[in-house]
C-alpha cells in the first residue's frame, strides 16, 4: 500500500474537478442510520442559477432540501446561506474546497460565544459557545455497493459545542460531531459520513451515505464516465 500523503502535499490542482456543477447533473445514494430502522434513497440534482447551480437533494420519504453552489476564485462555494449538521448550526456562507486542495489544509468557518436569554427547551439563560471548521485529511479508497471502489479525497467539518446554564443548577454539556465527504475526481461527493456525541442526552447518532449512481451533464475532460 502506499504510503499518505505528507502534511501539505497538493492532492488537486482544481477543487472544480472534485466537485462538478452542471444544470441536470443527477447523484443517487443509499443512507442509513442508527436513529432510522430502514436504509432510503437520497436523490441529488443539480439545476442553473445565475451563479454557480441550485443542489436539491430528495429522500424516498419526502424531504426536500437544497442550497446553491459556485466556484468563486478557484473556491468550491456554498452562499446564501448553509446549515451544518442538520440545522445545528449555520453561516452565511462557507468554502467547501479551496484550490489547490492540501493534505491539512483548514478553514475555520463559524466561531461563536454568545448568551441566550432562554435557550432551548429548558428556556434557562445560557451560554453558548461553538466553532466549525474544516480541514482536508486526505485520500483515502472507497467502497462503494454497485460502483465499486474509487480513490477519493476525504474532508472533515467539525463542530465542537459548549452549553452552559448561567441560571438554575447550572448545568453544562458538550456537543462533538464532525461531518465527513469523500470527493472523487469528475463524479463529485461519493460518501458522506456524520458521527455526533453529546453529553446532555447520553447518546449520539452516525448515518451513512454512499453513492449508487450518477450522471453529470455535459462532463468536461476531467470527468468520468457516468454510471
Amino acid at each position: 500500500m502506499p504510503p499518505p500523503p505528507p502534511p501539505g502535499a497538493t492532492l488537486n490542482e482544481d477543487a472544480a474537478v472534485l466537485r462538478p456543477m452542471q444544470p441536470d447533473s443527477t447523484w443517487t445514494y443509499e443512507a442509513e442510520s442508527s436513529r432510522r430502522p430502514a436504509k432510503w434513497r437520497i436523490q441529488v440534482s443539480q439545476s442553473a442559477l445565475n451563479e454557480g447551480v441550485s443542489e436539491t437533494a430528495r429522500t424516498s420519504d419526502g424531504g426536500v432540501s437544497y442550497h446553491p453552489l459556485a466556484y468563486r476564485h478557484g473556491d468550491v462555494v456554498q452562499y446564501d446561506g448553509c446549515e451544518l449538521f442538520g440545522g445545528m448550526t449555520t453561516c452565511d456562507e462557507w468554502a467547501e474546497l479551496r484550490s489547490p486542495v492540501q493534505v491539512g489544509d483548514q478553514i475555520e468557518l463559524v466561531d461563536v460565544d454568545e448568551y441566550s436569554a432562554a435557550f432551548g427547551t429548558r428556556g434557562i439563560p445560557s451560554r453558548l459557545e461553538y466553532v466549525v471548521y474544516r480541514r482536508v485529511v486526505g485520500e483515502e479508497l472507497v467502497s462503494l455497493p454497485e460502483l465499486g471502489s474509487v480513490r477519493a479525497v476525504r474532508v472533515d467539518t467539525v463542530l465542537r459545542q459548549r452549553i452552559t446554564e448561567v441560571a438554575g443548577q447550572g448545568q453544562q454539556w458538550l456537543v462533538d460531531a464532525t461531518a465527513s465527504a469523500w470527493y472523487a475526481p469528475g463524479i463529485g461527493i461519493v460518501r458522506r459520513h456524520f458521527d455526533v456525541a453529546t453529553s446532555r442526552f447520553g447518546s449520539g447518532w452516525t448515518e451513512d451515505q454512499r453513492l449508487m449512481s450518477w450522471h453529470v451533464a455535459n462532463p468536461t475532460s476531467a470527468t468520468t464516465n457516468p454510471r
